[in-house]
């Protein structure tokens, strides 16, 4: 509520926000380990949220996270870390010092999967924050050899091992030296005794693929690592030790074509899903789109089992972008292949976003699009069903506000059948994850085709946390409508009244 009314009465948010605060503060010694744990899911919900416009309530909200971590699991450290990691890459435009400061609370507080884009956030706009925030992490890294936050902070200092085409300043070769050091201390420590070597050889998967480096940046230990990897194959992944493998044959694959042949010579199904995988991002950094399907076509049925969503999610995904990239070329007829080509399942996602591309060019089409992607969505299972649903109504409200209100009573049918199935699955529908919390866009002119229809509708959605996402989303965007009030014209209003009240 804060967040949605910020901009538009911002004294109203702050008292919202203070009210939140209070709530998430408050705590009591009969408190529950269960009531605990929901107060800080909240908590974690707000804080990104809180950061961004109230320093002084956030350094309140921060304690939670950082005294007595003690009281945490792994797991909740974790969750806290990522918290605090959110709020600081939603700072780096606006105060960077105090995305730099969030980082490192973030870094003491836990395990944060949001590290390597903080650091690569935060070296864009001040090396030197960048610099102390690497460095910190890597003196925590080395403590126990953290596998995790160590690659972590591979990906920072060689972003382009597996995304060639960064665009991004990465660390000085002083820095990638440390971390170079930092993961042969660990990979080599097993010489020191039997016991150490399989907790030693789970940095062998970082090492393989960062041997160039080694042999670059750090000659004199680069021999001693690569006998480290091949005495530790038999503790990798089969996709590990396959990449160990093809280092010691000094196969360094660096096409499309090379990785394609080493399909056919791969050992097992892991070995081939790895080169197959490899080929299909690397056409992506070539901007080779059509290729990338082909080659996902062209796996085998058993990886694409295997991959599951995975492979879902990147077909429709690189049909989206090899679409797109036809209609900036005016290329209708080769758009309408890909469309064609992309399996049922997958393709009303696909003609859902290009219809609103569409929209402002080429109307009918648009339409056309938007009614087979209704039709289809009707008849197939989709992980993305619900959310592909809430956008064709967003694109209905623009196109045709008629129709909307339908569409959205069918979205609703589509999102309490993907809701029953998740608690199913999840065995707990009384804790929902937190994501459902944040807004779920909804167009206002909803409101404006049919208010009771809309409220009867919102009302038939069954889980609770879905039910106020929508509420919030509808109250979001009804809010945009609202010329914003500044306090400057605030000012103004006041004083003309006070002259006015004067003259009465």
């Amino acid at each position: 509520m804060a967040h949605t009314w910020w901009r538009h009465d911002t004294h109203r948010a702050r008292d919202w926000m203070r009210k939140a605060v209070d709530v998430v503060i408050a705590s009591s010694d009969s408190e529950t380990k269960s009531e605990r744990q929901q107060r800080m899911k909240v908590t974690r919900a707000i804080f990104p949220i809180i950061a961004q416009k109230d320093k002084a309530l956030s350094a309140r909200l921060m304690q939670l996270f950082t005294v007595d971590l003690d009281r945490f699991d792994a797991s909740e450290r974790a969750a806290n870390a990522q918290a605090l990691s959110e709020a600081a890459s939603t700072l780096l435009d606006t105060n960077t010092q105090q995305a730099f400061e969030l980082g490192k609370a973030s870094l003491r507080t836990g395990q944060s999967y949001q590290l390597t884009s903080l650091l690569w956030g935060l070296r864009a706009r001040n090396s030197q924050m960048a610099d102390s925030l690497f460095i910190e992490a890597l003196q925590i890294a080395q403590v126990a050899y953290d596998r995790e936050l160590l690659s972590s902070l591979v990906m920072a200092a060689f972003p382009h091992s597996t995304h060639p085409n960064f665009k991004g300043t990465v660390p000085s070769d002083q820095l990638r030296v440390r971390l170079l050091n930092a993961i042969a201390d660990g990979l080599l420590r097993y010489s020191t005794s039997a016991e150490a070597r399989v907790p030693a050889c789970q940095l062998a998967s970082l090492a393989v693929p960062l041997m160039e480096q080694f042999y670059s940046l750090l000659p004199l230990r680069a021999g001693l690592v690569r006998n480290a990897l091949a005495e530790c194959q038999p503790q990798l992944s089969p996709t590990s030790r396959q990449r160990a493998s093809d280092l010691q044959k000094s196969i360094q694959p660096k096409t499309i074509e090379d990785y394609l042949e080493l399909v056919e010579k791969a050992p097992n199904l892991q070995a081939r899903i790895d080169y197959w995988m490899r080929a299909v991002f690397l056409a992506k950094d070539q901007q080779k789109n059509a290729r990338a399907i082909d080659i996902l076509d062209g796996m085998s049925i058993e990886a694409r089992e295997t991959l599951g969503d995975t492979w879902a999610q990147a077909r429709w995904d690189f049909a989206l972008i090899a679409a797109l990239d036809h209609l900036k070329r005016s290329d209708l007829y080769a758009m309408e292949q890909v469309i064609s080509a992309t399996p049922a399942n997958l393709r009303p996602m696909v003609q859902v976003l290009v219809a609103e591309k569409l929209v402002e060019t080429n109307r009918s089409r648009a339409l056309e699009l938007m009614r087979e992607a209704r039709t289809g969505l009707d008849k197939v299972e989709l992980l993305e069903k619900a959310d592909t649903y809430i956008l064709l109504t967003q694109l209905y409200s623009t196109v045709m506000p008629q129709d909307a209100l339908s569409l959205f009573s069918e979205a609703i049918t589509a999102i309490n059948r993907a809701d029953r199935n998740a608690s199913m699955e999840a065995g707990d529908s009384s804790d929902p994850p937190e994501e459902l919390w944040q807004p779920i866009a909804l167009p206002a002119v909803l409101l404006d085709v049919d208010e009771i229809g809309l409220r009867a509708a919102l009302a038939s959605v069954e889980l609770p946390t879905r039910r106020i996402g929508l509420r919030l989303g509808l109250l979001e965007s009804s809010v945009q409508r609202i010329e914003p009030v500044t306090n400057k014209s605030k000012s103004q209003a006041t004083s003309q009244k006070a002259k006015t009240d004067g003259k009465n």
